[in-house]
């Protein structure tokens, strides 16, 4: 699951059958209002949790991906990582080398896990043109050729379980279903189906088939990204006041505070959350924080997050 900074006001959760990805405008859009107040102080409940680990890159990270690894090499999953100035950098959550993989720059990126076979990024390139990365050998990425349709990507749609086979973008405002063909050289992506739900600017499909879609309509700037666990799905936002998680209708103010031998972060900017199994202390999953001043990201374990929370363990998926 991908976080972007967003101009955020709405949030429309879109729920499809849980076997069904399928966006459909005849469902009905049911909105919810779950988002922190972003322009007055919160009054609510806090709650403080510390990092479990942090990662020191060589500039500053506003988004991120991962490609996670089955079984007993998910230590070795990539956390992928967009910086501020376009370029990719990849690492793991075993500590490993810090590596970049292409210059850009890029505006959004989204990795596409492929079970035993090597790992696909897409990355989207300042022209709107989708470039394609596959994992070598080596545990690296090289290019790959992409062979594409005309319309130009504006970003891509988070996707608790993404597919080898498809992903969803958002082409001129709208959600487009986007099928991958991929061989050792090249990938080829086609269009399916037509596009739905208009002014769409940010997308995230969980691993039940439902949607929540983030529509542009006034100028407060806030993030947000989804845990999703055995008990539903925590929402996590960041904006100028803060961190912030709604879990069952009920939202708490997060303060990342200094652990053992980790500091904490006071400047959020950026959040990303993944439930997927990283390895090590990340089985469950793993949440991503940024800080708007400094190169720190905070790895927190969605496990311990859960249970300082809420009194859960996250369960399995």
């Amino acid at each position: 699951m991908k976080l972007k900074l967003i101009l955020i006001s709405c949030l429309i959760a879109l729920s499809a059958c849980s076997d069904s990805e399928s966006i459909n405008q005849n469902q009905g859009a049911d909105k919810f209002d779950t988002s922190p107040p972003v322009n007055s102080a919160f009054t609510g409940h806090r709650k403080s949790v510390s990092a479990t680990s942090e990662l020191r890159p060589p500039e500053r990270i506003v988004d991120a991906t991962i490609i996670p690894k089955p079984g007993f090499t998910a230590w070795t999953s990539h956390l992928l990582l967009l910086s501020k100035s376009g370029k990719i950098y990849s690492t793991n959550t075993g500590f490993g080398e810090m590596t970049d993989i292409a210059e850009g720059p890029f505006s959004d990126i989204i990795g596409i896990p492929r079970g035993e076979l090597p790992g696909l990024l897409l990355a989207l390139d300042g022209n709107k043109q989708i470039r394609g990365f596959i994992e070598n050998e080596s545990g690296g990425f090289e290019p790959l050729d992409v062979y594409r349709f005309d319309e130009d990507l504006n970003g891509f749609c988070d996707q608790e379980s993404p597919s080898d086979e498809h992903f969803y973008g958002i082409v001129n405002g709208a959600i487009q279903k986007i099928d991958l063909d991929i061989s050792d050289k090249a990938i080829t992506l086609t269009k399916y189906g037509d596009s739905v739900e208009d002014g769409v600017q940010s997308c995230h499909l969980n691993s039940k088939g439902q949607w929540t879609l983030v529509k542009h309509n006034g100028n407060n700037q806030s993030g947000a990204s989804f845990v999703t666990n055995s008990y539903g799905t925590i929402k996590m936002t960041v904006s100028e006041q803060g961190i912030f998680a709604n879990y069952d209708n009920v939202t708490y103010g997060l303060d990342i505070v200094p652990g053992l031998s980790i500091s904490g972060i006071d400047d959020p900017s950026w959040i990303y959350t993944s439930s997927k199994n990283l390895g090590n202390t990340f089985n469950l999953g793993l949440t991503m924080i940024g800080g708007s001043e400094n190169d720190r990201i905070v790895l927190i374990s969605n496990d311990y997050l859960a249970r300082n929370l809420f009194g859960k363990n996250t369960g399995s998926q």
